[in-house]
C-alpha cells in the first residue's frame, strides 16, 4: 500500500507496509491509525514552535515507528504543517496500492510519489484550487524536493570522499609506522654486540 524509500544503487527496499504490527493493513486500519496519530498531534503541537514540534516527531515516531517509517511524508506534513485528511491519505492508498507492486525504482521517484499526498491533502483542504494552481504548487514541491535530495546527495558524496581520504591516510600512516619500525628492528640486530 504504501513504500519505504528505494535506496539509489542498491536493490528496491520491501513496499510492504508494517503497520499494525503486522505485514498488511487496511485501508480503513491504516486511516485509523493515522487519525489517532493527528488526535495526538493536535494535541501537543505548537504553531510556533518547530523545536517543540521535533520533539513531537521524535515523540510520534517512538509511539508508531512502523507507521512513521511507512507513511513519512503523511506524518512530517501532520506535525509540521498540522494538517491531515483521511481522504487524501485514502486516495494515496489507492493511488500506491496498484503502483506498488514493483516499488520505485529510485529514491527521486519516490520522492515525486510523496508529492502527490501532498496534493490530494491540499485538494481536500482547499476544494475550489483551480488545475493550474495545482500543478504549479506540483512543480514547486517536486523542484523543492529534487534540490533538497541533490543537496544530500552531494553530501553524501563529500562525506564519502573524506572518508576515503581519511583511511587513505590512516593506511599511509600505518604502513609507515611499520616501516620504521623494521628499519629499527634491522638497525638493532645488524648493530655489532659488545
Amino acid at each position: 500500500m504504501a513504500s519505504v524509500p528505494p535506496k539509489d544503487g542498491l536493490e528496491s527496499m520491501d513496499v510492504t507496509p508494517t503497520v499494525v504490527g503486522t505485514s498488511s493493513g487496511t485501508e480503513d486500519e491504516i486511516i485509523t491509525i493515522a487519525k489517532e496519530i493527528f488526535m495526538f498531534v493536535k494535541k501537543n503541537r505548537s504553531n510556533t514552535s518547530d523545536e517543540v514540534n521535533t520533539k513531537l516527531m521524535e515523540q510520534v515516531n517512538e509511539k508508531y515507528p512502523d507507521f512513521c517509517h511507512t507513511f513519512q511524508i503523511i506524518i512530517r506534513w501532520m506535525v509540521m504543517m498540522g494538517q491531515f485528511h483521511p481522504n487524501a491519505l485514502r486516495l494515496y492508498l489507492k493511488k500506491f496500492k496498484a503502483e506498488l507492486c514493483s516499488a520505485f525504482p529510485t529514491m527521486r521517484d519516490y520522492l515525486h510519489g510523496q508529492v502527490d499526498y501532498i496534493i490530494f491533502l491540499q485538494k481536500e483542504l482547499n476544494p475550489r484550487w483551480n488545475k493550474r494552481a495545482i500543478e504549479q504548487y506540483r512543480k514547486k514541491l517536486i523542484d523543492a524536493m529534487d534540490e533538497d535530495h541533490d543537496n544530500f546527495e552531494n553530501a553524501k558524496e563529500e562525506a564519502a570522499a573524506e572518508i576515503k581520504r581519511d583511511e587513505e591516510h590512516e593506511t599511509n600512516k600505518r604502513r609507515q609506522e611499520i616501516y620504521e619500525h623494521l628499519v629499527k628492528l634491522k638497525l638493532e640486530r645488524s648493530a655489532p654486540k659488545a
